[in-house]
């Protein structure tokens, strides 16, 4: 996650796969819409749907 943090910096998104980076892409749509919000509970929309997480390790 700190590595990604940093990459951020410069523009890049880096790779993202799948149900393995579903929680890091939830974490930039609620940071994105919280920002939105102008950071008020009040006017703060979840954009995120229930979903179910499957992987194998």
């Amino acid at each position: 996650m700190a590595l990604r943090g940093e990459n951020s910096q410069y523009g890049g998104k880096g790779m993202l796969v799948g149900d393995s980076d579903r929680q890091f892409l939830w974490y930039l749509q609620l940071k994105k819409a919280w920002a939105e919000a102008g950071g008020c509970p009040e006017t703060f929309c979840n954009p995120i749907a229930p979903a179910t997480l499957r992987w194998r390790t």
